[in-house]
């Protein structure tokens, strides 16, 4: 016999004489993080989830946001440099690459006339600080 209630979850235990016993079992959340995590939802400033063995997780929805934005500006910053040692160069600079930058992760878009100048500019941004990687395969490429 199974009942449905939200709240509790039916447990089958074997007693001691082997006798199936049906024990009703309510989840075991501290007061403390119930409250915490009220506090924090009815603020409006932060994420509630719940880890696979059952723990409350609050984070602020701020952090987050912080992170991500931060590293959009590193990203921004580092396109600028490298659209600034590109324009520097005299084989590079005629090609107007398109730059893109995601998580240090450079993609060096255009038409290069030859390997030599695409393996130049790889080269030249490889060794920039901040820099993951360099692709120069850009869509149908």
């Amino acid at each position: 016999m199974h009942t449905r209630n939200n709240h509790r979850k039916t447990e089958h235990r074997v007693g001691p004489n082997a006798i199936r016993q049906n024990v009703k079992v309510r989840p075991k959340i501290p007061l403390a993080c119930v409250v915490a995590a009220m506090l924090c939802a009815a603020s409006g400033g932060c994420t509630i989830s719940t880890t696979p063995d059952g723990h409350i997780q609050t984070e602020w929805a701020g952090n987050h946001a912080r992170q991500q934005a931060a590293e959009q500006d590193r990203d921004r910053a580092l396109a600028l440099q490298i659209r600034q040692a590109l324009a520097n160069d005299p084989v590079l600079a005629p090609l107007d690459l398109g730059i893109f930058v995601d998580h240090g992760n450079v993609r060096l878009c255009g038409d290069y006339p030859d390997g030599t100048s695409r393996d130049r500019a790889v080269g030249l941004i490889s060794i920039m600080a901040g820099v993951a990687s360099v692709n120069t395969r850009c869509g149908g490429e």
